[in-house]
């Protein structure tokens, strides 16, 4: 009876540890089928974070040739609008001029609206000093005096310029330009007058983001009639290209008087 009880014994232990062994294998096999579902999950993550990444990338890129495109079409756009006032100011003086001129039949200068005769002979105004139409040729620095300018009307000297590569401008900023990673079509060189700390006008320059120009120069056409004092606007301390606001440069400029 003993022996019998035993194989009985045995054989139970045996068929206990063959469902352990088959429940322990049939775990075993799902881990590793979990292991594998979870290695495809990240696989496709991965996929899929390469993919949104990349995604992104466009977009900047995108991004960043929209903003480049919308502050060419700004610059252009004052660039027209400054070169009619420009032109209309010009047509205005030639206009003015040609009312000065000696009427060529009669050898004497045609009297002006205003203009009163005097024992029978009109009342001639003496010609007025030509005024200058446009800064672009003038020197950096250079002094100019009010009664050279159209001081009623300033902001036809108030200039932004596109810079290209290689030209007269690039050549001064080159070393500057090139550290920072902008683009020149991104640029804009700005040329105008400014009251020095002296009282005197002098042309200045500065270069500056296409983005922020014509509000760099509307406020300093501000300053300028205000005849607030500037110490320099010139391009060895004056070249804004990297987050500067409007506003931060105008601030610095009268900080430094």
């Amino acid at each position: 009876m003993n022996k019998k009880g035993n194989k009985g014994t045995i054989l139970l232990t045996v068929a206990i540890c063959l469902v352990l062994a088959g429940v322990v294998a049939f775990f075993l096999i799902g881990i590793r089928r979990l292991d594998r579902n979870n290695q495809r999950l990240d696989e496709q993550f991965l996929q899929e974070q390469e993919k949104t990444r990349e995604t992104i990338d466009k977009l900047k890129e995108q991004e960043a040739e929209l903003d480049s495109a919308i502050a060419d079409i700004k610059g252009e756009d004052a660039d027209q609008e400054m070169n009619g006032i420009r032109e209309s100011q010009s047509g205005q003086e030639m206009e003015s001029i040609e009312e000065a001129e000696p009427n060529q039949e009669t050898g004497v200068v045609q009297e002006s609206e205003s203009g009163q005769e005097q024992n029978g002979i009109p009342e001639v105004t003496p010609t007025q000093e030509t005024l200058l139409v446009s800064i672009l040729d003038c020197l950096q620095g250079e002094t100019l005096k009010e009664s050279s300018l159209y001081m009623d009307n300033p902001g036809i000297y108030f200039t932004a310029q596109q810079i290209v590569e290689g030209d007269e401008i690039y050549q001064r900023a080159k070393s500057q330009i090139d550290s920072e990673n902008i683009s020149l079509r991104e640029l804009r060189y700005l040329k105008m007058p400014y009251y020095n700390t002296k009282g005197e006008i002098q042309v200045g320059e500065m270069i500056v983001k296409a983005s922020i120009s014509q509000e760099v120069l509307s406020g300093c056409l501000e300053l300028f009639q205000e005849k607030r004092g500037i110490s320099s606007m010139n391009l060895d301390a004056h070249i804004w290209i990297t987050e500067e606001k409007a506003q931060d440069i105008l601030d610095k400029l009268t900080v430094e008087s």
